[in-house]
């Protein structure tokens, strides 16, 4: 199987860049936006163990705001790199 080419590339080269550089980074940005957006508010904050009100601000907005856009800064980095 490693015969085969792509782009100059054995399959499985491709294969584990194309998991590693952009599939994780996709995956991370949603369960990102799934925990920050779709599930309850309450319960993230439960699950992730957070009871202050001022860290409840803060991981909120991390996790809805800021993560993605980190991931997505990354993800061009690598795909244009």
């Amino acid at each position: 199987m490693e015969t085969l080419q792509v782009a100059g590339k054995g399959v499985l080269e491709v294969t584990d860049w194309l998991a590693s550089n952009v599939l994780l980074p996709i995956g991370g940005i949603a369960i990102a936006m799934c925990v920050g957006w779709a599930w309850r508010r309450d319960e993230a904050l439960a699950q992730a163990g957070i009871g202050r009100a001022g860290l409840e601000r803060l991981w909120l907005a991390t996790i809805r705001v800021i993560a993605p856009i980190a991931i997505l800064a990354m993800l061009g980095g690598m795909l244009l790199a």
